[in-house]
């Protein structure tokens, strides 16, 4: 086993840079690449007990490489795809949260213009969210006349 280990180290240190270079080319980034190489080598020290020598050290060192690379690629575009779902349900969020305060300005704009009367019922419409005939019930007038006092205050 410590023969295996210094067998490894040989390997690593041999093939150091063609590593890097089988990372980077997978990862985009050789500060990147670098830090996949190092983990490969400590999962490789870890996992040498299971080498069982059907491909050369060399081989099997670099196919642990390639693992770790697109592992690195699988977390980092895990983590993008949350971000963006962040940030895009914040933008959704932020936009929403706009035009909530349009549709507001607008509906105090609309009613600061009406007769208290008709105010009266487009509140209870709009704001109490009340059906028409509840609202001729409240009045005492007919639903018509609500629905009437209701188009008239859109426009």
């Amino acid at each position: 086993m410590h023969t295996d280990r210094m067998e490894l180290g040989e390997v690593y240190n041999t093939y150091h840079s063609r590593f890097i270079k089988c990372a980077t080319s997978i990862v985009h980034d050789e500060s990147r690449a670098m830090d996949v190489v190092q983990d490969a080598y400590v999962k490789a020290l870890e996992h040498l007990p299971t080498y069982r020598g059907d491909a050369s050290l060399a081989t099997w060192l670099q196919r642990i490489v390639i693992n770790a690379a697109l592992s690195s690629i699988r977390k980092s575009t895990a983590k993008t795809c949350d971000n963006l779902e962040w940030i895009a349900g914040n933008a959704i969020d932020s936009q929403r949260e706009v035009e909530l305060q349009e549709f507001a300005n607008a509906f105090e704009s609309a009613r600061a213009n009406l007769p208290p009367r008709y105010a009266i019922i487009f509140s209870l419409r709009y704001e109490e969210g009340l059906s028409p005939p509840e609202i001729a019930q409240i009045h005492g007038c007919t639903t018509m006349a609500v629905k009437q006092v209701i188009i008239h205050a859109r426009h």
